[in-house]
């Protein structure tokens, strides 16, 4: 072969010998970056009296893709090409040919050619064998198909194989390293190569076949070789924990133990019925028992600790702390006493956006959280309620909120004012002189606090932060200030374990101590 011409752009470019036998381009100096085209033109000396089988074969560069073409081909010619995908014939003037071809990222090309006459009288037919390994996976409302083709090609080389389909086969892909394309239609998939194949090779199709979840009865969609008669096959099934699956009738196959697979796909579950077929395609019909999930708790919460504060004038402020673990709530659902007002709420640390939805019960709070993941997190609430002074004395009760979701362990710390005795406590918490569960407070307080030093007396709601967007859970809208616990007085315990449901408030009665005279 010889380097007859080289073009940059459709301007020639000057050859140069190398020291190493090499023809070098010199490429003038590049400026701005943009594509360019090089164009090369070779001869090469053809020996013998045409045609006659010859070949020919060069290096190539290592492009993502590669397009041959080959001009001029005799219509008693045969051309190959080795590797590729495929040669497409097309006529040119003169009763002459044109064959293309796209070449996989390859560092040698060759390509051949031989009378059709000749090929004719050696071509041989293509003995084709192997084996379909099916795995079906039963679903909610389909039948999950996974299923291994290895091919044996013997005698004459093979373009494609045909595998036949079950009824309603929806295919999803069909990958291999010699599959070029795979096209489904009339019960069959034909499945076609990226070159003629004489040997072994392996492919993986996956698909699926659509069911009614009320259906009991299905035939299992198994792929098998057509029109081979060294086929050979195994059928594997497996389903989702809801679906009970029983084996009803077989015909052409025998049962086998899941232990005797040579295959089976990398996401496969436990495999629950195992066999294996050879030559015909096997008649295989299963029972299906589709159960319903049974409802378990998604969210709880491990720790909820209430610090309340009540002063003579009948304001309330309460500063609730929520140790939450929660696989799939998207809200955690608050129902605060009557005439409360939600003024934070942070969950994880971050500043979370409340939503208001009324409830049978009244309105709530739906307060966004985390899914997904067992670790505990930390809700953290505060609420104020104005209510009516205590006056000389009377009785008195302390509301709790209601949440959607069982307490493990409930504590209250309760701090009421030192100019009234209280007494007789009563309601749905026990009163303690210690927690028998240690409260582990949150971790510092990121950013600004609201001051509190001057609002122990004049309490006032505070104002909404101006600001909108940023970070924080839930969706847009202002986001709202954290605020610190307040203590002021005598302290009170109080605890509970194990809540289901809502909570009977505290009640107990106090006086207005006399000052001495």
């Amino acid at each position: 072969m010889a380097l007859s011409e080289a073009r940059l752009d459709g301007e020639p470019l000057t050859l140069s010998p190398m020291p190493n036998g090499t023809l070098g381009l010199c490429l003038p100096a590049a400026g701005s970056p943009r594509e360019r085209a090089i164009e090369l033109s070779f001869l090469a000396e053809l020996r013998g009296e045409a045609p006659q089988a010859q070949a020919l074969a060069f290096s190539t560069p290592r492009t993502p893709i590669t397009l041959l073409e080959v001009r001029g081909v005799r219509r008693d010619v045969v051309c190959a090409v080795r590797p590729g995908c495929g040669l497409e014939l097309s006529e040119e003037e003169g009763g002459l040919r044109v064959a293309r071809a796209a070449l996989p990222p390859t560092p040698k090309l060759e390509l051949s050619w031989r009378p059709e006459a000749e090929l004719r009288e050696e071509r041989r037919p293509s003995v084709i064998g192997g084996s379909v390994d099916t795995r079906i996976s039963v679903g909610e409302r389909a039948l999950e198909l996974a299923a291994r083709v290895v091919l044996s090609v013997s005698g004459g080389p093979a373009a494609g194989v045909d595998l036949l389909l079950p009824e309603g086969f929806t295919l999803h892909s069909a990958q291999g390293e010699v599959v070029r394309d795979a096209r489904p239609g009339e019960g069959r998939l034909r499945v076609r190569f990226t070159h003629d194949l004489i040997g072994e090779t392996s492919f993986l199709v996956r698909g699926e076949v659509p069911t009614d979840p009320e259906q009991e009865s299905v035939s299992a969609p198994v792929l098998a070789l057509e029109d081979s008669p060294r086929a050979r096959g195994t059928v594997a099934v497996d389903a989702d924990p809801r679906v009970e699956v029983e084996l009803r009738e077989i015909e052409g196959a025998v049962r086998i133990d899941p232990s005797e697979l040579e295959w089976s796909p990398g996401d496969s579950m436990t495999t629950l019925l195992a066999l294996k077929f050879v030559r015909a395609r096997p008649t295989i019909a299963l029972g299906l028992r589709r159960h319903k999930d049974a409802p378990v708790l998604v969210a709880t919460c491990d720790h909820a600790h209430f610090r309340a504060l009540l002063l003579d004038d009948g304001k309330l402020f309460v500063k609730a702390h929520l140790n939450v673990r929660n696989n799939a709530r998207s809200f955690l659902e608050l129902r605060l006493p009557e005439g409360a007002e939600l003024w934070s709420a942070y969950c994880g640390g971050q500043p979370a956006r409340p939503s208001a939805r009324q409830g049978e019960a009244g309105a709530c709070a739906l307060i966004p959280v985390p899914s997904g993941d067992e670790a505990a997190f930390e809700v953290e609430l505060a609420y104020f309620h104005q209510g009516q002074p205590l006056g000389e004395g009377g009785q008195a009760r302390f509301p709790l909120p209601a949440l959607d979701l069982p307490l493990t362990y409930v504590s209250l710390a309760l701090f009421l004012p030192t100019r009234h005795r209280h007494f007789n406590f009563e309601g749905g918490l026990e009163r303690v002189d210690h927690f028998r569960r240690a409260f582990e407070p949150p971790p510092p307080l990121r950013g600004a606090v609201t001051p509190m030093s001057n609002v122990m007396q004049a309490f006032t709601p505070p104002r909404a932060s101006g600001a909108s967007g940023g970070r924080g859970l839930g969706g847009e809208g202002q986001l709202p200030i954290r605020l610190p616990s307040l203590e002021r007085g005598l302290e009170h315990r109080f605890e509970k374990t194990l809540v289901v449901g809502e909570l009977s408030p505290v009640e107990w009665e106090h006086k207005r101590r006399r000052r001495a005279q």
